[in-house]
């Protein structure tokens, strides 16, 4: 597979998740509140961890 098959086979919903992801956890680290630091630190890793989960792609052994 290409890099252009990847890019062309990528989606935007996965790619958008994880853009809003990342602005939350440098919201996160650069000190917004406590309580708003809290509410980001409860969920953005497992938000990560997910999205990975939902955009592994298993290739079966032959």
């Amino acid at each position: 597979m290409s890099i252009a098959d990847n890019l062309e086979s990528r989606a935007e919903n996965i790619d958008v998740f994880l853009g809003f992801g990342i602005i939350l956890m440098v919201m996160g680290h650069i000190g917004f509140g406590s309580i708003f630091d809290q509410f980001i630190h409860a969920f953005h890793m497992p938000m990560f961890f997910s999205s990975q989960v939902c955009s592994t792609k298993v290739i079966p052994e032959p």
